[in-house]
């Protein structure tokens, strides 16, 4: 049986989505790959690939790449006429060219549009998006998706057109991070993963998560207020990325997420060039949408969940 997350298993959800009648499968006492097409009358024929090993991923993702091409330019070709086609003799191990850029984006494009869903993540694919723009005849490489990824894109055009102009590293916490990651995983789901494997989706993602990851290894429960040593830790990632919400964010863990019991309150003196704030010892003011702003989380802030002294956090305001 053919494991939920193995090549064979990915392969014949490509060939699904484009609706074409064939799968794969491994061969029986075989260490070739199958390939069996549905025929009309609930007949079944199937040949095996020479070459193409059963526990060579890569070589099933060609063969998958293969059927998906050569398909796309002869509609009504048998399989026998697919496997057939220049290329493969069936006495000698399978040739597998890597795909270039013009087929990949061709392919991802039918594959999501068959899909019917957020069309969006293909513009890189069509247009003037950026894989369109490299060139077409070029092999596609694993380096050209991790270059995508990691920067920012009028940087990366601006590198096509000039090599001397430097690639600009996106910010990891916006919105457009997210989406670089969905199309490196579209890629994937669309059969191309050689050039856009897990490993590199799984990096993309700790680079989101790497100030929750500072935040854990201080040994700090997220459902407390961290201490002042791992807040500083966290701090520090977010000066990395961007300055003014760093210091939004150390005025918030200063005077926002810290007990003050009622009877010293006190109003800071205003500094000059510095925004006046007001601290208000009044019960539960710290509501959960700021503490998840900046914690990712929400936070109880019923009586019997106040500090152990008793006292009540603070409320920041700014007064205009």
């Amino acid at each position: 049986m053919t494991q939920a997350n193995s090549a064979l298993s990915r392969a014949n959800g490509v060939l699904r989505a484009h609706h074409l009648p064939f799968r794969l499968r491994a061969g029986h006492n075989s260490r070739w790959v199958s390939v069996y097409e549905n025929l009309p009358g609930r007949r079944v024929r199937e040949r095996s690939v020479r070459g193409c090993s059963s526990k060579d991923d890569q070589a099933i993702e060609a063969l998958c790449f293969r059927l998906v091409s050569e398909a796309r330019k002869l509609p009504e070709a048998s399989l026998e006429e697919l496997l057939s086609r220049p290329g493969e003799d069936g006495d000698q191990p399978a040739v597998r060219p890597a795909p270039c850029w013009s087929e990949i984006c061709e392919a991802v494009v039918a594959f999501q549009r068959r899909q019917g869903v957020n069309m969006n993540l293909v513009g890189p694919f069509k247009g003037q998006g950026y894989f369109r723009l490299l060139p077409p005849e070029r092999a596609a490489t694993e380096a050209d998706v991790r270059r995508f990824a990691l920067h920012t894109g009028e940087s990366l055009r601006a590198n096509l057109v000039d090599f001397s102009e430097p690639l600009v590293p996106v910010a990891t916490h916006r919105q457009g991070f997210r989406q670089k990651r969905e199309v490196v995983s579209l890629l994937r789901r669309a059969g191309f993963g050689a050039i856009a494997p897990e490993n590199l989706s799984e990096e993309l993602k700790a680079m989101v998560n790497k100030k929750k990851v500072a935040l854990l290894a201080a040994g700090e429960s997220r459902r407390r207020i961290p201490s002042t040593a791992a807040i500083e830790t966290w701090l520090d990632q977010v000066m990395e990325e961007d300055v003014l919400w760093g210091w939004v964010f150390a005025m918030v863990a200063t005077y926002g997420l810290r007990p003050l019991a009622t009877s010293t309150k006190k109003t800071p003196k205003p500094c000059p060039g510095v925004p006046r704030f007001v601290l208000r010892a009044s019960p539960a003011r710290l509501t959960s949408r700021t503490v998840e702003t900046v914690f990712g989380r929400r936070q109880s802030h019923r009586p019997e969940h106040q500090g152990r002294s008793g006292v009540q956090y603070q409320h920041l305001s700014i007064l205009r």
